[in-house]
């Protein structure tokens, strides 16, 4: 019997040693507790140690606890000489923070951000109780940057407390960098929806639309739930240099529909077909051989195309001297050769009155 009683109490003097030894912290752990007391200055957790640990009341800026309650503490100070261990309600905050948001990179989930202001480049918004910034270009509606400042200030000023999903597009603990997309949250969404819009657009619709950006081949733009282009060369029907500098952000236009491709997410359109194809009445503006006044709108390196009456004809290189100086905007007399309407070309001679 004495044996026996020998070997339980050795093997629980065992336990005990190993049980310590398991239960000693760093500086720096998270580790889950248990409210035991609640005092004015401080609350007791239970985190499994030899002694309870110490959290300050500071530490929960208000919140309410209750005994048995469950928190994520982080260690400020492991136990010190009389045995007190000091934690951190807050810096667990920060530490599981921060984990949340690499596991949302690694899987790409979304998590929700609410906005808090803005600065130069995008706006500033909080999540998970850190500071996050989400860049003008990865909103959904960001503000136009043409506004006039008051215009500008408004808008970001309504969109201050409200909530947004994002996802993150860059992280980085050591730098404090957190860089969030509300685009990148919502691309799966936006695209079916531009699909099901897309659907409803048929061939040949004319449809208002607004731009969205001028670009150096053509014009963005927004319309019924979804984004189209119109390329430089649907824009008129006249070739003119610069005519892009004829329109601005915001504005609106009236297109017709040439291209559907709900696979692709692409939609074109145009604006020259909505107005008379000045090549529908050339019989009755030209006649072979007849003497024009035309002006000098392309120099290639196979020709000269010049304007008259709302469309381009081409002189061949060969009706020039070698050395012949032609500029943008000058004023030839000209003659009609051939009239190709099917193919739209219009084959040009200088006059010899040039």
């Amino acid at each position: 019997m004495l044996n026996a009683m020998s070997k339980v109490q050795t093997m629980t003097d065992l336990l005990k040693k190993v049980d310590n030894l398991r239960l000693s912290f760093n500086q720096g752990d998270v580790i889950e507790g248990e409210v035991v007391a609640i005092k004015d200055k401080y609350a007791l957790l239970d985190i499994g140690a030899k002694s309870e640990g110490i959290l300050p009341s500071y530490e929960l800026k208000g919140q309410p606890l209750e005994l048995k309650q469950k928190l994520w503490v982080y260690v400020v100070t492991p136990e010190d000489k009389e045995g007190q261990i000091l934690l951190s309600l807050q810096k667990a905050q920060v530490f599981k923070a921060w984990e949340e948001l690499a596991k949302a990179e690694e899987k790409e989930t979304n998590l929700e951000a609410q906005i808090t202001g803005h600065n130069k480049g995008g706006i500033t918004a909080n999540i998970l109780g850190l500071g996050g910034f989400v860049p003008f270009s990865h909103l959904i509606n960001p503000p136009d940057p043409e506004w006039e400042r008051p215009q500008f200030q408004s808008y970001v000023d309504k969109m201050r407390g409200t909530t947004i999903k994002v996802k993150v597009l860059e992280l980085s603990e050591a730098e404090n960098r957190i860089i969030l997309s509300e685009r990148g949250a919502l691309e799966e969404k936006l695209l079916i929806q531009k699909q099901e819009a897309l659907g409803k657009i048929k061939l040949g619709d004319v449809l208002e639309a607004e731009i969205l950006s001028v670009l150096p081949y053509g014009l963005k733009v927004s319309l019924s739930g979804t984004e189209g282009l119109i390329t430089s060369e649907e824009v008129a029907w006249e070739t003119k240099a610069g005519i892009l500098n004829d329109f601005s952000v915001s504005q609106k236009v009236k297109a017709k529909v040439i291209e559907v491709d709900v696979e692709n997410n692409r939609l074109r359109l145009s604006l020259r077909q909505i107005t008379k194809d000045p090549w529908d009445n050339l019989w009755d503006l030209f006649k072979k051989d007849q003497p024009l006044e035309a002006e000098v709108s392309r120099v290639t390196s196979f020709g000269v195309y010049v304007k008259l009456q709302g469309i381009e004809g081409m002189l061949p290189l060969s009706e020039f001297d070698e050395n012949a100086d032609i500029k943008i905007g000058q004023k030839l007399n000209v003659l009609v050769i051939t009239i190709d309407k099917a193919a739209k070309r219009l084959e040009l001679k200088l006059d010899a009155k040039n």
